[in-house]
């Protein structure tokens, strides 16, 4: 999960870069706002079973810890 993270992080920042070198190109625009919704989304996911993971490995945690 962390590694997916990492990586759309990495993909939003090389979109901006692209997106602020000034590209006019009308394709380009419309694959890249594509993509940086797309991350954003991804990013979103991620945001909401962040939580269920780190709850399931707590659980996982207190269950050995009572054996």
């Amino acid at each position: 999960m962390e590694n997916l993270h990492t990586s759309l992080l990495e993909i939003q920042i090389i979109l901006d870069k692209v997106q602020s070198s000034g590209c006019n190109d009308t394709k380009w625009k419309t694959l890249m706002q594509e993509l940086k919704d797309a991350a954003y989304d991804a990013e979103d996911l991620i945001d909401e079973f962040q939580p269920e993971v780190k709850f399931d490995a707590g659980t996982q945690v207190n269950s050995i810890i009572s054996l």
